[in-house]
């Protein structure tokens, strides 16, 4: 008799066993491939956790990863439908193509501006006896050299303006295009003497050397830096899985929000190039899914038609979309 019994335990194991083996591979062959632009950086954190914790998969998506040289790249590639989303800044490619076409649209917020994760960072020499006040450094940098990102975006703007506001032209600087990667190394080698900076980096600088760093101007407070971007593919194409993309995501910010657990630590040692100690040191950026306080960048446009970045001007509600984030919701 327990024999027997011991036979019918086996068979329902193996049974189970077998079912599962057959649903996981159902489940696998079903989901959904969903490109996106993806590099490290610290406000991608949203993005690692849903895909660390299987936010994803429990919407019937696979995340494959598309290296690109940067964020222009993927705005032409989210157009022609060779990508399916991206986490963007503000940029003067992005509203030129958006007043050009209807097959990119910003969906939901990312990180905004507090007075602690971005501004301008200077390197202190040796033989450098600092200033205190905000001006008097800022019009210390007068003939050096400063790094930006890209030209034209959200951080070149924010840069300048901080600048003007403290009596220096840009003019007056020598502007050096250069990745946020390789800026840290820059200033530690001396090829730069100030950059925008993000955090992590910020935080790791500061470990190795001694640092200034620069809020951007205080009118710049809370206002919203990036966006989840889609492409004609959830606009147009595949609007039901841009839902549920989004209810994913924002998954991944709920998490995110509940700031510096051991999970969220792990995720973000796991997928960022920075020690445990950076990241726990380092000042997160806010992340809001909502797109609000778009009124912080109202100024951006004219400072792109003056510089002759943007054609025209466009309505900033014409640039969103926000069927998505409501239906998540």
């Amino acid at each position: 008799m327990k024999k027997a019994r011991n036979k019918f335990i086996l068979f329902l194991v193996t049974i189970i066993f077998v079912n599962v083996l057959f649903f996981s591979k159902v489940m696998a062959q079903e989901l959904e491939i969903v490109k996106i632009y993806w590099f490290p950086s610290l406000i991608k954190t949203v993005l690692y956790i849903a895909e660390e914790e299987g936010f994803f998969r429990e919407q019937g998506i696979k995340i494959e990863e598309v290296k690109l040289q940067n964020a222009a790249e993927a705005l032409i590639l989210l157009n022609q439908g060779a990508l399916d989303v991206s986490f963007s800044p503000l940029s003067s490619g992005m509203i030129n193509l958006i007043g050009e076409s209807k097959n990119i649209r910003l969906t939901a917020g990312l990180a905004r501006i507090n007075n602690n994760n971005v501004g301008i960072v200077m390197r202190v020499r040796d033989n450098f006896e600092a200033p205190l006040d905000t001006k008097a450094l800022l019009q210390g940098l007068k003939g050096k050299k400063l790094g930006i990102p890209i030209l034209g975006d959200l951080s070149n703007y924010f840069v300048e303006k901080t600048l003007e506001n403290n009596g220096v032209a840009i003019k007056d600087i020598q502007v050096v295009v250069m990745p946020l990667y390789s800026t840290g190394i820059a200033l530690e080698n001396g090829t730069l003497d100030a950059a925008h900076l993000t955090e992590p980096y910020i935080t790791a600088l500061k470990n190795k050397n001694k640092i200034l760093f620069i809020p951007f101007s205080e009118e710049f407070l809370d206002a919203p830096i990036t966006f989840l971007v889609y492409g004609q593919n959830f606009l147009v194409k595949k609007p039901e899985l841009g839902v549920r993309f989004m209810k994913a995501y924002l998954k991944g910010c709920k998490q995110y929000s509940e700031g510096k657990t051991k999970r969220n630590i792990e995720i973000m040692k796991k997928n960022l190039q920075f020690d445990e100690e950076t990241l726990k040191n380092a000042n997160w950026p806010v992340v809001v899914p909502e797109l609000s306080k778009l009124d912080k960048l109202e100024g951006y446009q004219d400072w792109l038609l003056e510089k002759k970045y943007i054609n025209k001007k466009i309505n900033f509600q014409s640039m969103l979309e926000k069927k998505f984030l409501e239906r998540a919701r």
